[in-house]
């Protein structure tokens, strides 16, 4: 429930989706003869993903959100006793159309991971990361990400998987019988700096006991010199954007159901 709740409110207030189901609303607005409240409707749907798709008006507030968990160089990282690296940065394979898993954009996570083991800043990593029914996968996240983990020089025997989670409270939920069993005292938590404050928040409720160390990585949204082009609505900012929106609900969600 939780899973599609978040999903569903996410998809609502997606810019994009936003201003197709403002502008469809001011539509049957007009159609009754509304049309000072038409007007207002489409106005406002306009506005909304004009908003979110313009770095100039935007830029600012996604940097300060992902900058609040900004990457530092693995060897300057601390130690710890494992490494929790979370789902999200890829997809499982779906055969037979893709026999093998896709990257996304936060496959940057599993980098960060690998790189974290290579720098001897902890001796076992947690691959946290199941599939969702809907998306047609046949492996798991975990399963996909053990994969790209070993060519990136991390042991095998030092992978531990949990295949089961379908979002961030059960990636921290199912971890915990893992980490309980292990006697686990301090981890490094990695993912996305977008979705580290949820996450964060997340495992330090669900394992109290556990020092968990934020290690944010994937970073979106960096300086730029200005420019008129900053100023022009872009695919890429629209996509930031809902990132940062979709993070905002889910902690609301995510407090709602208390776990936060």
């Amino acid at each position: 429930m939780t899973v599609l709740l978040s999903k569903i409110l996410s998809s609502v207030i997606h810019p994009l989706n936003f201003a197709i189901y403002g502008l469809i609303f001011a539509g049957l607005l007009r159609l009754v003869r509304f049309r000072k409240l038409a007007a207002v409707a489409g106005a406002v749907s306009v506005a909304w993903l004009t908003f979110w798709s313009t770095p100039a008006l935007v830029e600012r507030t996604l940097m300060a959100w992902e900058q609040q968990y900004a990457p530092t160089l693995p060897e300057l990282a601390a130690d710890a006793d494992i490494i929790v690296v979370l789902g999200g940065g890829l997809q499982g394979a779906s055969k037979p159309e893709r026999p093998t898993p896709d990257l996304g954009e936060a496959a940057d996570r599993m980098w960060a991971g690998a790189k974290l083991y290579n720098a001897g800043k902890a001796p076992k990593v947690l691959l946290t990361g199941g599939s969702q029914p809907w998306n047609g996968l046949t492996t798991s996240e975990a399963d996909g990400m053990a994969d790209l983990m070993i060519s990136f020089g991390v042991a095998q025997g030092d992978l531990i998987l949990e295949d089961q989670s379908q979002n961030t409270y059960e990636n921290a939920v199912l971890s915990e019988p893992f980490l309980t069993e292990l006697e686990v005292q301090s981890a490094l938590l990695v993912t996305s700096a977008f979705h580290m404050q949820r996450s964060l928040a997340v495992f330090e409720k669900a394992m109290p006991n556990v020092q968990w160390i934020p290690y944010g990585t994937d970073i979106q949204t960096v300086q730029r010199a200005p420019s008129v082009i900053e100023w022009l609505p872009a695919v890429a900012t629209l996509r930031q954007s809902q990132a940062y929106l979709r993070e905002r609900v889910g902690i609301w969600v995510y407090g709602w159901r208390d776990y936060l």
